[in-house]
């Protein structure tokens, strides 16, 4: 897996090329993009990690390139795979993870960011997560709404989308 960089105009996308750290002995996965546009959040086994997929950061400097990315650290990943980061437009990170104490699989938390970096980590509970795998989070501007998605039974076939509000 590879995460690769694009431009997008009216003639769709161009310049697309892979990212500077990505190399064929490790996988990198679900970026998330911060709103300003400069630091790119993502999931890897490379080598250094805690254990499964770590999540990780990378910050793109005022030329245009990407710096090299930073381990998240302990608050966040684990000896299991924390995967699927999304960062919101008010500054929270959202990871699923299933090194962390939850209801089953993966479930879905929000972690409070100081000075770039994971302090403190939330289960968003139920019904947000479930004893399935719950992944895949999307929050609108509003930061209220959004969907998650998830391979619980009262979907369809596995891996659903639900809508999502937040109270």
């Amino acid at each position: 897996l590879k995460i690769l960089e694009a431009n997008l105009d009216q003639n769709g996308f161009n310049m697309v090329k892979l990212m500077s750290f990505s190399n064929k002995e490790f996988n990198f996965a679900h970026p998330s993009i911060s709103p300003d546009g400069y630091t790119l959040y993502f999931s890897s086994d490379m080598e250094g990690g805690k254990g499964g997929m770590d999540l990780y950061m990378s910050r793109k400097d005022s030329s245009g390139t990407w710096g090299t990315p930073l381990n998240l650290g302990d608050v966040v990943n684990t000896a299991g795979n924390e995967v699927f980061p999304f960062i919101a437009t008010n500054g929270s990170l959202y990871f699923s993870s299933d090194g962390q104490d939850g209801l089953g699989g993966l479930d879905i938390y929000e972690a409070r960011l100081k000075n770039g970096m994971p302090s403190k980590i939330y289960n968003m509970g139920e019904p947000v997560n479930s004893r399935k795998d719950d992944f895949g989070i999307y929050l609108m501007e509003d930061n209220k709404s959004g969907y998650i998605s998830s391979n619980r039974k009262s979907g369809g076939l596995d891996d659903d989308i639900y809508n999502l509000q937040i109270l």
